[in-house]
């Protein structure tokens, strides 16, 4: 489990990027680049600041389990931060933290026990 199961902070991409490290049990450049599907330089970049594309932020969700849309609004939100366009940050944040991910786990519990159930008929 990561800290952003249980919080509505957004995500950056060096932060995801320790999350996909965590994932599959390596930390070496050439692997998180194997992973994720991109060059070694790419990584280098992410590493030095970067902001990671759309694409490779949706398979950094894959590998991590984490809601989809609030990794790409997170992603987005860091892009128009880092371009320092505040009007453009606040609103990506706030589609962000609109995803609660501590909702997205209750939700996945109960629909788990839920579907497990036998039908009435």
């Amino acid at each position: 489990m990561n800290r952003y199961s249980e919080t509505a902070d957004m995500i950056t991409t060096l932060e995801l990027l320790e999350e996909v490290k965590k994932a599959i049990g390596n930390d070496t450049v050439y692997t998180l680049a194997k992973v994720i599907d991109c060059s070694r330089p790419t990584v280098d970049n992410w590493l030095k600041g970067g902001v990671m594309t759309d694409p490779h932020a949706l398979r950094c969700a894959d590998l991590t389990n984490l809601d989809p849309g609030y990794v790409l609004y997170s992603i987005a939100a860091e892009r128009a931060q880092k371009s320092n366009n505040e009007r453009l940050f606040n609103y990506w944040k706030t589609q962000a933290d609109k995803i609660n991910p501590i909702y997205l786990s209750i939700t996945a519990c109960f629909l788990t026990v839920f579907s497990s159930l036998p039908t009435p008929f």
